[in-house]
């Protein structure tokens, strides 16, 4: 932070008793307990299921982080032979409220320097499930890869979806594009 600068945060909050408009430095105590109950008071709730006691939660890794790390639940490390593809348990379950997916993605650091990712490039854990997640792995390498325990294999993303109703139509409107795979360009 540059020296005299003094960042602040304005904040108009009709909620929970806080009718006036508040203006405080970032670092002001008092703005620290609002960022918290904000941050308690309106954030999504999902329940977690611990399969085994060491089960490790998932957690953010920054602030600022989207998804979520999952880790695989293992008694001792696993080793992937090239191109083999394994079910790592994650030892925990979640009950995902209604209207919202929970999506397992691969973690970037996986895939880019040791060349493991998820197999099916997104999962999809829908409301209703119940079991333990698991996380299906693909070593694209040609080294082995030592899976450790408690090690972070996958991040997760809650996103919001709908349901649709399929209406069947004897042809579908015009558009711009005139294909798929790649029928824009690169550039």
């Amino acid at each position: 932070m540059a020296e005299g600068v003094r960042f602040e945060l304005t904040v108009a909050i009709n909620h929970a008793g806080f009718q006036d408009r508040y203006h405080k430095p970032l670092g002001h105590p008092s703005t620290c307990a609002i960022i918290s109950y904000l941050r308690y008071n309106l954030s999504m709730r999902m329940k977690i299921f611990k399969f085994y006691e060491d089960s490790i939660i998932p957690q953010y890794q920054t602030a600022g982080a989207a998804g979520f790390d999952f880790c695989a639940h293992l008694t001792e490390p696993y080793i992937m032979q090239p191109g083999e593809i394994h079910a790592f348990d994650t030892g925990v379950g979640v009950e995902i409220p209604a209207g919202y997916e929970l999506q397992i993605r691969s973690r970037s650091g996986l895939a880019y320097k040791h060349h493991v990712s998820l197999l099916n490039g997104i999962g999809t854990i829908d409301s209703d499930y119940r079991g333990e997640m698991r996380v299906l792995l693909k070593n694209h390498s040609d080294k082995e890869f030592t899976v450790e325990p408690g090690m972070r294999i996958a991040q997760g993303v809650v996103a919001k979806y709908e349901h649709v109703e399929f209406e069947e139509v004897a042809e579908l409107s015009e558009s711009e594009r005139s294909g798929g795979f790649g029928s824009t360009g690169l550039k």
